[in-house]
């Protein structure tokens, strides 16, 4: 009775009395890792792009979690959880103890108001075994330094729950209070776990709160619980600034006329020289009567805008002082991407002086996805570097390059004085030598990756410890050949029980242990990738070689990515054969062909990003697949995959009349947001069931991926990063 009595108070307070306007209480993760209490769940979520990453242990549940503010409104959270003293698999006493993953979703129907709560609808562990499984309404409120919560839940969560958050005075610390209402005999092992008997009802704690850290200790009958995590708050740009990022240049040069920067090859040695310091590459020039025309793409800096405005800002110092213009077009492996035009040279240089502001320049600028054609200008400057036939003569190349008739004035060049000639080869020579590529080759080496195989019948969690050595070598501006092994320095992943698949279908992932039982070196992959752009918005790629560990053969890619729109397509196909275990080169009898066809879109609201594939699958299942995910503005992109094929995976736990079907969750970071210094890596991971078959896809280079952070959606502003 007295439990309704407080509940009955606590939702008089709610609906009654208005907000007295006062900073609440930090919002808290609880023990699962969705915004709460300490058990209990409230109506709060974190602000928008809010991700943890945390750990729990209330005797006998231990937790590893998740939680992100994938909308203003909606919350997601997963977790593995760990039942202390039950037994997974009774015939399978190595798997270890019960482990359950569950997933949890929040919905905020009401924000608060002056005279109303925050009304939100949750479900718990909705998937799967629903060990956990509870639905619940929940209600919060805040006055002055508290935060009020009450709501009603079936389930796991048995009917009334409620409680309170009171910040102290001291900063970033609360206490906590709520009624747990969590049925704890229902769960199955709640009697060999000891949950049985847990009583639920009262429990407080203390808790602290920063915008990067969070920390509870609370206490309920005879048994303590503690949960610790990080938050990162993935819409901002950045976390660590770039304190080791070079600066743009700020050199004045010695500034001629157009004609003079033609005929004197020094000034066009300073130009190059001045890009190759700030580290770009396949610098190409062409000068169309006074407006330079520039190619060239950065191998580091991640953002397009940022690349460019430093390029544009060593042309305003160290170019012609009388242009009319300057084109700029950044290529992506070889590609011509987009192209940057800015009119106004003048009004370039008071822009970066910082006397005019970012709104009046893109007055005077243009951006446009480049052409082919709009590329060809450039084409006769890489002749003499590659080789061509048609300019074998470096004479002929240069003068091309930069304007002059060939005919006319190699013609002249011959009827005049030796002095004359020898400053023409002079020319030749520099300009070749300034737009020389630096060391084709980059040799890298990771000494420690680690690849994580989990919830496996065999055991709930395995590993590969490995070192990694990568050697790329650019053939061309877009032919790459890429290499790299792997060398084994610990793994249990050939220690499960669960040697052999079953799987019905060709192994062509669930063969783990075989490709990590033949030695500790094992060659990854010796692909060889050409790039090409059929024509405007049109990008094709062509591979041949050893993709992966698993699978050798040869492909292509095409890809149409229209220009001022939201969309893009391509159509992958690629004949592989799957690689020998035992063998560094050789192979085993399967084979196949696959063919998928994508269908991307980003809407421009939040930065979704979601994705259609449909056709043949590696293990020959034919079916679709669907991704969803978003990219806040840090780059980091958290989504979420599920594919359904025929391929009828009746492995546990699919069954003849439910087919497992493929899922899992992928992250992709930018590392550039924890590093101080931009890079254009990213760290890239995904949580899927490792010993499945069904809906898999060869490792191959994905051109849509290659060519969405160049080529922006049409909610992306192209300037971003200029002055920077």
């Amino acid at each position: 009775m007295q439990r309704y009595h407080s509940m009955a108070c606590t939702v008089l307070l709610l609906f009654c009395v208005p907000v007295i306007a006062a900073t609440p209480p930090y919002p808290a993760a609880s023990m699962g890792g969705q915004t709460g209490l300490i058990n209990m769940p409230d109506a709060r979520i974190e602000e928008d792009g809010s991700w943890r990453l945390g750990v729990s242990n209330t005797t006998p549940y231990g937790a590893l979690w998740s939680s992100i503010s994938f909308l203003p409104w909606l919350e997601l959270s997963g977790r593995f959880t760990h039942i202390q003293g039950v037994q997974r698999f009774s015939e399978n006493i190595q798997y270890g103890s019960y482990e359950d993953k569950a997933f949890d979703l929040k919905l905020v129907l009401l924000p608060e108001s002056l005279y109303l709560p925050q009304v939100a609808i949750g479900t718990q562990d909705y998937l799967g075994t629903r060990l956990f499984g509870a639905d619940y309404l929940a209600f919060s409120r805040h006055y002055d330094y508290l935060d009020l919560t009450t709501g009603y839940g079936t389930g796991y969560i048995q009917g009334a729950f409620y409680g309170v958050r009171y910040a102290l005075p001291w900063d970033n610390f609360s206490l906590v209070a709520e009624y747990d209402a969590y049925n704890y005999a229902k769960e199955p092992h709640s009697q060999q776990s000891g949950a049985a008997e847990r009583p639920g009802g009262l429990n407080y704690g203390l808790e602290y709160r920063s915008r990067l850290l969070g920390a509870q200790v609370s206490h309920q009958s005879n048994t303590w619980g503690i949960n610790a995590y990080v938050s990162l708050p993935l819409m901002e740009k950045e976390f660590i600034p770039k304190v080791n990022e070079p600066p743009p240049s700020t050199r004045q040069e010695n500034q001629v006329t157009v004609r003079e920067w033609l005929d004197n090859p020094a000034y066009r040695q300073t130009l190059l020289t001045a890009l190759s310091e700030q580290g770009f590459e396949n610098v190409h020039l062409h000068m169309e009567e006074k407006t330079l025309q520039v190619s060239l793409t950065h191998p580091r800096i991640s953002l397009v805008g940022r690349a460019v405005g430093r390029a544009a800002r060593i042309f305003v110092l160290s170019g012609p002082s009388d242009l009319d213009g300057i084109e700029v077009t950044y290529t992506n492996n070889g590609m011509p991407a987009l192209s940057y035009q800015f009119r106004s040279p003048a009004a370039l240089r008071r822009y970066f002086s910082g006397k005019l502001s970012i709104a009046t320049l893109k007055n005077s600028v243009s951006i446009f996805y480049a052409s082919p054609e709009y590329a060809k200008r450039f084409a006769a400057e890489a002749a003499p570097e590659f080789g061509n036939p048609e300019f074998s003569n470096p004479l002929l190349g240069i003068t091309r390059w930069f304007g002059f008739n060939e005919k006319d004035d190699i013609a002249d060049a011959k009827g005049k004085p030796e002095s004359v000639q020898e400053a023409k080869n002079e020319k030749v020579s520099k300009n070749i030598q300034g737009n020389k590529r630096k060391s084709p080759g980059s040799f890298d080496f990771n000494p420690i990756k680690i690849d994580t195989f989990l919830n496996d019948p065999g055991g709930m969690f395995h590993y590969n410890i490995y070192s990694q050595a990568s050697y790329d070598y650019k053939i061309n501006d877009s032919f790459f050949l890429d290499t790299s092994v792997h060398l084994t320095l610990a793994e249990d992943v050939t220690k499960t029980t669960r040697k052999k698949s079953n799987s019905q279908l060709p192994h062509v992932r669930s063969d783990v242990s075989d490709y990590l039982a033949n030695g500790p070196m094992r060659l990854n992959n010796l692909l060889l990738s050409k790039y090409l752009q059929l024509r405007k918005e049109v990008y094709g790629c062509a591979t041949f070689g050893y993709y992966e560990d698993m699978f050798a053969g040869t492909g292509g890619q095409v890809l149409y990515y229209p220009e001022n729109q939201d969309w893009a397509m391509d159509l992958v196909v690629e004949a592989v054969r799957q690689r020998a275990p035992e063998s560094q080169f050789g192979f085993r009898d399967y084979g196949t062909v696959t063919a998928i066809g994508s269908f991307h879109y980003r809407f421009p609201l939040y930065g979704i990003t979601t994705a259609i594939r449909a056709g043949r699958f590696l293990a020959r299942d034919e079916g679709v697949s669907f991704e969803i995910g978003r990219r806040f503005r840090s780059g980091i992109e958290i989504g979420a995959w599920y594919t359904w094929t025929n391929g009828n995976d009746t492995t546990l736990p699919g069954s003849p009349t439910a087919p497992y079907h493929d899922k899992g969750v992928f992250l992709s970071i930018p590392l550039a947001a924890f590093l101080t210094k931009d890079t254009k890596s990213r760290g890239n991971y995904a949580i899927s069931p490792w010993n499945r078959d069904v809906g898999q896809r060869v490792s191959a280079p994905d051109l849509y991926r290659i060519m969405e952070y160049t080529l922006p959606a049409r909610q992306f502003d192209t300037l971003s990063g200029l002055a920077d």
